[in-house]
């Protein structure tokens, strides 16, 4: 169930990702080459919001893996 209704979340994620810079999906500046995916900013954004909303902590709002 989502912390918001998708009538007000989007608009708010669309406002939210426009101040976001473009960063590539592998950490190319690792000294190892990291090769481990980046969590998506979506992602970030809607725990970020489910915690505000909810007052959850961070590792009750986790997801697995």
């Amino acid at each position: 169930m989502p912390a918001l209704p998708s009538c007000l979340l989007e608009p708010l994620w669309d406002q939210f990702a426009a101040l976001l810079p473009t960063r590539p999906e592998f950490a190319v500046s690792h000294p190892l080459g990291c090769h481990r995916r980046r969590i998506p900013d979506r992602t970030v954004f809607e725990h970020a919001v489910l915690a505000l909303v909810h007052g959850f902590g961070y590792e009750r709002i986790s997801t697995p893996g």
